[in-house]
């Protein structure tokens, strides 16, 4: 038969040259260009978590005894208004928060030019107050602690009467009494009186109630004291003196659910001194005395400076009856000036070394009371013109009491000279303290590929708190958020905060050993790019896995 092979491959030849010169002569050939086939891609994901909080203000609510937090509302003012500066931590408007677990954070606006900011604090059960919070220096995280004092009367002076009204007129003269120790306070509200709410519109509640409390400024132990009642705020105006606290009286009054502000005629007020009271002069009171009298609204976050003083009266057996009247409704706080500490006041700590997230330095007296956080073991507890705002007159004499945020005392000074003498205390802590990380990591869930890859979850903010004490809160390095000030073996629960991103906060907890820990958020809204497939030949093989 011959070869066949040979045969066809010569006539294949033949055909393909016949074909190729046809082609010369003729542009109808028919030909068709294959195009490449597409590049196969795939959805992968990208770290989009924002960077590290810079600042932010981290505060605590808690009871002025216990240490403990509590649940409380939180408002923010500037000059008597809501703030329109302060933000949270993703940037959002913020003039109100209510903290169910007494934590609180925020931060300002990228435009805010604030100094100073007013934190009004109410909680259900205790007297309300305001801290004044420094925003002068905004390089770094700030903390905020506002103490309460519990509605309680084994601890502070109070009383509460009801009466009856209608259009804003009293059926009978109504008034509330409250005898401390040492001192006290009465209010009288007369029959004729227009009462009226904040806008000075008559009130239409018919069921009225008028309550009072007060506390001694030398209270006994175990007493809430006068002082922890004041809010902050009352100085700062001069830069040669300061009001120095004689008596603080918190009046409320309510018509129904209507708050009673404002009266169509002045009423007294009437607040009861130690008969062994020491005046600004150095002598022991006596009739004739006065003292200035500021009101505080509540509302605002402002004080103002009455026109009229309280003028001591005839002296009863213990207490020395000083009398002034009002036209409305706030906390009153009697005072008198003294020279102020010309500052600044310095500290030196030695001993155990403070951890990162700092300790707790509180200075106290009858007059004083003033806490600021301290990471650093020497510097200024509080500069020139932080002294003034204080309240520090320059013969203060306090004690020092530094704890870490779990209430542990690191070290005390007593009947310290604080204007003429730097705050010296040999650091000693009573517990293991430790420090550990908390890597935060997040995998994605929507991506074609990578899904088991984990991205460190930068920007976040993480708190972290043993049972009820105080939060702490962590510094971040790409991911990693250090926890320290632990207290070895404890067991904490860490809040973790995600930021610019749509994930709802976690709550997990470590055990302070020293080791490390991991925490993993699933998500299923990572932002996503496309990428090519390589190193295969289809299918998404060339792009998986944790690469």
């Amino acid at each position: 038969m011959g070869n066949n092979e040979f045969k066809l491959t010569k006539l294949a030849l033949a055909l393909g040259v016949t074909l190729s010169l046809s082609g010369c002569f003729s542009d109808n050939d028919n030909n068709t260009t294959v195009p490449e086939p597409p590049t196969p891609t795939v959805q992968a994901p990208v770290a989009d978590t924002p960077e590290a909080l810079t600042f932010y203000v981290a505060g605590n609510v808690v009871d002025n005894e216990t240490g403990e937090v509590i649940p409380a509302t939180i408002k923010f003012l500037e000059e008597g208004a809501p703030s329109t500066n302060v933000t949270d931590i993703e940037g959002e408007e913020l003039t109100s928060v209510t903290a169910e677990d007494g934590v609180f954070s925020f931060t300002l606006a990228d435009d805010a030019e604030l100094t100073e900011l007013t934190v009004l604090v109410t909680s259900e059960g205790y007297v309300s107050k305001s801290i004044v919070v420094d925003l002068s220096d905004t390089s770094e995280s700030l903390d905020a602690i506002v103490p309460l004092v519990k509605l309680d009367d084994t601890k502070l002076a109070i009383d509460s009467s009801e009466g009856a009204a209608a259009d804003g007129i009293l059926s009978a003269d109504l008034t509330a009494s409250a005898d401390a120790d040492s001192s006290g306070a009465t209010v009288t509200i007369p029959k004729d009186v227009e009462l009226r709410d904040a806008n000075g519109e008559l009130v239409s509640g018919t069921d009225v109630t008028l309550n009072i409390v007060t506390a001694d400024i030398d209270a006994a132990a175990g007493k809430a004291a006068a002082v922890d009642l004041i809010p902050e705020g009352l100085n700062g105006s001069s830069t040669t003196e300061v009001a120095v606290p004689a008596s603080v009286i918190n009046v409320e009054m309510l018509a129904g659910d209507t708050k009673v502000k404002n009266f169509s005629s002045p009423v007294s007020i009437t607040s009861k001194l130690p008969a062994t009271y020491v005046t600004a002069d150095g002598t022991v009171i006596e009739t004739g005395d006065t003292f200035d009298v500021f009101s505080y609204d509540e509302d605002t976050g402002i004080w103002v400076k009455e026109t009229d003083p309280a003028t001591v009266g005839t002296a009863g057996t213990l207490t020395m009856p000083t009398t002034f009247s009002v036209d409305h409704f706030s906390t009153k706080v009697l005072t008198q000036s003294k020279a102020v500490c010309s500052g600044p006041i310095a500290y030196n700590f030695t001993g155990d070394a403070i951890p990162a997230v700092g300790l707790n330095v509180k200075i106290k007296s009858d007059t004083i009371t003033k806490e600021k956080k301290i990471k650093k073991t020497q510097g200024n507890f509080l500069g020139s013109a932080a002294v003034t705002k204080a309240g520090i007159p320059a013969d203060a004499v306090v004690d020092v009491t530094v704890t870490d945020n779990n209430g542990n005392v690191w070290g005390t000074q007593s009947n310290l000279s604080v204007c003429s003498n730097s705050i010296n205390i040999a650091l000693d802590s009573p517990v293991e303290i430790i420090a550990e990380d908390l890597n935060v990591t997040y995998t994605c869930s929507n991506a074609e590929v990578d899904q088991d890859k984990q991205f460190p979850l930068t920007g976040a903010l993480v708190k972290y708190a043993l049972g009820k004490k105080r939060s702490s809160t962590a510094t971040e390095t790409n991911g990693s958020y250090a926890l320290s000030g632990l207290e070895s073996g404890e067991t904490y629960a860490v809040t973790i905060i995600p930021r610019g991103i749509e994930v709802e906060p976690e709550v997990t907890s470590i055990t302070a050993d020293g080791t490390a820990e991991s925490f993993n958020f699933d998500r299923d809204n990572c932002e996503l790019k496309t990428v090519e497939v390589t190193g295969g030949t289809g299918g998404t093989g060339g792009t998986g896995g944790n690469g």
